[in-house]
């Protein structure tokens, strides 16, 4: 489980439910199903207010799913909402991640990774939006061949 996914999990066992009636799907969405047959999809907070989606989650959620906005940097809930909701709330701005169904391999100098990994040991946010740049350009690249 990340950050957020393990916040979400301690507020699930506060509000009553056991640890055996949490079912943690890391890999399939929603990221919790309860026993109750509620069901709970987990979300960080990106910059001020942005939260983002896979198009996989953009199909697979349902409209009684709940969205646990956690803000890892304070580790609370910060909003929840239906996701059928997730449209019409004005706090937050939902982005759809647009990527291909394959995986694709960056290939970075030794200094570069060595830049990365000294400025991420750092605790510089700023290297992973870098990261997430290099990674958005390789797409766009791709997707233009």
């Amino acid at each position: 489980m990340n950050k957020a996914e393990i916040i979400a999990f301690e507020l699930l066992k506060k509000r009553g439910y056991e640890e055996e009636d949490i079912i943690y799907q890391g890999t399939k969405n929603p990221d919790f199903i309860c026993t109750d047959g509620k069901r709970f999809e987990v979300k960080r907070i990106y910059g001020r207010n942005e939260l983002l989606f896979t198009q996989k989650q953009m199909k697979e959620l349902q409209n009684d799913d709940k969205i646990l906005v956690i803000n890892t940097e304070i580790k609370k809930l910060s909003d929840e909402f239906l996701w059928s909701e997730a449209q019409k709330q004005s706090r937050f701005i939902i982005k759809i991640m647009k990527y291909p169904n394959r995986r694709l391999q960056i290939t970075i100098s030794d200094r570069i990774y060595g830049i990365i990994e000294r400025e991420a040991k750092k605790g510089d946010k700023r290297i992973f939006t870098f990261a997430g740049m290099l990674l958005a350009e390789a797409v766009d690249a791709k997707d233009k061949e």
